[in-house]
């Protein structure tokens, strides 16, 4: 294990930023990152410090950042932020949480963002971790802008107090009312939740066995899987979904649904997709959120019905076999040279043990968005994400007589979630 530490630290150069540092019992690390944060920050510090006190110690990294780009005022107001952010954690610090500011200024404009942020944070536990000999140090991925349930800590502790738990998404919901934002925000956040919720569904519905949320501010995972995983990527935005999907194959992942974070629903244009530029592009244009067509998930759940008959198989047989399925995913596969894959995936695979593992590895989560965007934008049209998720309810046979807002559909989504009832 030291050998795949030091073989990532060595790569990236990374090197301890914290010269005092003393871990003690660190059980959780949080990692946030605070770009133009003021109004947010030190509410969740405070609302950290206030949650149930787990067995093991807390970090709290607060990787205080702006860009080699940014003008002068900004630069101002980061620096002090990073100075509230020391006091605060001086005169705040209890027994078991320790917040530790980090300063990353100046950052490279092409790498600067969000997943260059996390980074910075995560590979700082990822060293003292090193230093510690503690592979099993949980990273907790967290936003400024969020607030956290009281058991936030202690439920996370007991998920990865089991040793085979490798890595979690933690259960999230947006305010969908109240008194902080205009009601076109609170509409808005509203479907894109609901898109996110139905579309997970749906996705484990066809049988994809790698299906979770991916979102930055709702997800844990050991330091070990991290390392592996080749660390958090420098991305403007999607971090969190480039990360996971190295993560999850795994294996040891889950749900912790006993505990709650709550994501801002504000608009935002900092980055080029997730939940900010939704919110704003739905304000912007008053219109409906469109989501994946139902019809899309149905035809991929036909082929991954089948995907054990293609170890071993010809070209010939292969040919017979995706004529029996719908025109658009046969479409999407001969169009995106599938059989390529599936030859070479093939050749690799010397059991049917084998292949079954290593086939969601080759059609991933990554092919999956590819094959939607495909088939969407060559045959089937998008709906609204408030038909299309009460189409999924009415054909798992839920009851949909008395949903008639978008909220009343969103309440039976995150309950079937946190009961954990999959498809």
């Amino acid at each position: 294990m030291d050998k795949v530490f030091n073989k990532y630290l060595k790569r990236h150069g990374i090197e301890g930023l914290v010269s005092d540092y003393s871990a003690g019992h660190v059980g959780l690390s949080v990692v946030i990152p605070a770009y133009r944060e003021k109004e947010t920050l030190l509410r969740l510090l405070k609302s950290l410090q206030a949650c149930d006190k787990p067995q093991g110690g807390v970090e709290v990294w607060v990787v205080v950042n702006y860009s080699e780009k940014d003008d002068l005022v900004v630069k101002q107001e980061q620096e002090a932020l990073w100075q509230q952010t020391v006091d605060f954690a001086r005169e705040g610090e209890n027994s078991w949480l320790k917040i530790i500011p980090l300063k990353a200024f100046d950052l490279r404009s092409r790498d600067f963002g969000a997943g260059m942020a996390r980074k910075i944070g995560m590979d700082q536990v990822a060293y003292y971790a090193f230093q510690a000999h503690d592979p099993n140090r949980v990273i907790v991925s967290l936003d400024a802008d969020c607030m956290v349930g009281s058991n936030y800590f202690t439920e996370l502790e007991r998920w990865f107090d089991n040793k085979a738990h490798k890595g979690c998404t933690i259960r999230f919901e947006h305010p969908v009312e109240g008194d902080d934002f205009s009601e076109s925000v609170y509409d808005a956040i509203t479907e894109y939740e609901l898109h996110l919720r139905y579309y997970l569904q749906a996705l484990r519905e066809t049988g994809f066995p790698y299906a979770y949320h991916t979102v930055g501010s709702c997800f844990a995972v050991r330091t070990e899987q991290y390392v592996r995983a080749g660390g958090m990527p420098r991305k403007h935005a999607g971090e969190d979904f480039y990360l996971l999907q190295k993560v999850i194959p795994m294996g040891g992942f889950g749900e912790v649904n006993t505990t709650c974070v709550i994501p801002s629903p504000r608009p935002s244009d900092r980055v080029p997709f997730g939940t900010g530029p939704v919110v704003q592009e739905a304000i912007n244009n008053g219109c409906a959120y469109k989501t994946f067509n139902p019809q899309a998930f149905i035809d991929l759940k036909a082929f991954f019905d089948g995907y054990e008959k293609l170890f071993g198989i010809s070209e010939a047989d292969y040919d017979a076999f995706i004529l029996s399925l719908s025109g658009r995913v046969r479409s999407f596969l001969v169009n995106s040279g599938f059989w390529g894959e599936l030859e070479n995936l093939n050749n690799n695979c010397a059991s049917q043990s084998s292949f079954n593992r290593r086939f969601f590895n080759v059609f991933n989560a990554f092919k999956v968005v590819k094959y939607l965007n495909y088939v969407h934008h060559q045959f089937i049209e998008k709906r609204e994400v408030y038909d299309a998720a009460l189409d999924w309810l009415e054909r798992k046979g839920i009851d949909t007589a008395e949903l008639f807002e978008t909220k009343d559909i969103l309440k039976v989504y995150r309950e079937l979630e946190i009961q954990g009832l999959h498809p």
